[in-house]
């Protein structure tokens, strides 16, 4: 929705692990009512993202109920420095109603490049 919020995650520096609640930053308790999928999306939790791997994290638990978003985790992406490109070459917005257009992905200033993801139910 593009507001600002407070939230927070946990930065357990034993084992610089973050563990990050999507819905904290970009849920729908932060919507109340107005939610529209196809102009908001998760950059929030990307920022959270971002902001744990420059404090040191070396792994991410991203808890992801709740979600008042849609955009396939463009948000996210836009967030950490991916930047999706339509066939004009020009930067999408991370929106869920551009994911049709992107033809190109933006990776060089990428902040997380190459690494190993892990997912599990």
């Amino acid at each position: 929705m593009g507001r600002q919020v407070s939230t927070y995650y946990l930065l357990d520096k034993k084992d610089n692990t973050a563990y990050i609640e999507l819905a904290k930053a970009s849920g729908f308790s932060l919507v109340s009512g107005e939610a529209d999928i196809m102009n908001s999306g998760p950059r929030g939790t990307g920022e959270l993202i971002r902001d744990a791997i420059e404090k040191g994290a070396e792994k991410t638990i991203l808890f992801i109920g709740g979600s008042a978003t849609n955009d396939a985790a463009i948000g996210i992406a836009h967030a950490l420095g991916y930047r999706f490109l339509d066939k004009s070459s020009r930067i999408l917005a991370p929106l869920a109603k551009n994911l049709t257009l992107v033809n190109k992905i933006y990776t060089s200033n990428a902040l997380v490049q190459g690494s190993e993801h892990v997912c599990g139910v």
